[in-house]
């Protein structure tokens, strides 16, 4: 038993690992009440072994630049992403993990997880 752990052990080191990036990437829609724009659509892209993250805003045909997110906080229950603003940190992504209920700027909706590996910004 004891001169098989060594090897064992040596074969787990030499062996090749795959490593996969864990990026995932969501299509969100939600109303925000009083709003120029109630509709809004986002795509939103997350690096979650980085942690980082970006947003593009698609307004009633209106694409805005994409911006990145300053925090992205991963936990059992949400994704939440975060943009200083004057010196504070503010949340401005909110997705339930379970539900992917989101709240994207104040707009209330939904999201659908999608595969954007060809056009992956990361």
């Amino acid at each position: 038993m004891n001169k098989i752990f060594p090897l064992c052990l040596l074969i787990l080191l030499i062996s090749p690992v795959d490593v996969i990036a864990k990026q995932v990437s969501f299509d969100c829609n939600g109303f925000r009440e009083g709003h120029k724009y109630p509709n809004g659509e986002f795509e939103l892209d997350f690096d979650l072994d980085n942690l980082t993250g970006t947003r593009t805003f698609l307004m009633e045909g209106i694409v805005r630049p994409t911006s990145t997110f300053d925090k992205v906080e991963l936990t059992p229950k949400y994704l939440a992403a975060y943009e200083i603003t004057a010196n504070q940190l503010f949340q401005v992504v909110y997705i339930d993990r379970k539900t992917l209920a989101a709240n994207v700027n104040a707009w209330i909706g939904n999201c659908v997880v999608v595969d954007r590996s060809g056009e992956q910004q990361f």
